[in-house]
């Protein structure tokens, strides 16, 4: 067993300890690079998402990761029934 004693205050945080703010084309390739890694690496359902969802969440089929799309009423249905799930922005992409 390793036990660690804490310190009675929590250590102070130098401004120089928060990352810089991201600039517009900062953002943007942020985006590209989370859309990318999902395509990658979640299964896509389509239109099937809060179906999937609901399954996956009440343990009727295999957890993984999807995405997909959902309507608005698809996504108020999963919100009531307090399924997580979340909107991922897609950048706009210069012509």
């Amino acid at each position: 067993m390793h036990v660690k004693k804490e310190s009675a205050k929590p250590p102070v945080e130098s401004p120089q300890a928060q990352p810089p703010a991201l600039s517009e084309i900062g953002v943007k390739e942020l985006l590209i690079r989370l859309n990318r890694h999902v395509r990658e690496n979640f299964e896509d359902v389509g239109p099937r998402f809060a179906e999937e969802a609901r399954a996956i969440f009440h343990g009727e089929t295999e957890e993984r990761p999807i995405h997909g799309s959902t309507t608005p009423e698809e996504r108020e249905g999963l919100d009531e029934e307090g399924i997580p799930y979340s909107i991922l922005p897609k950048p706009k992409l210069d012509s």
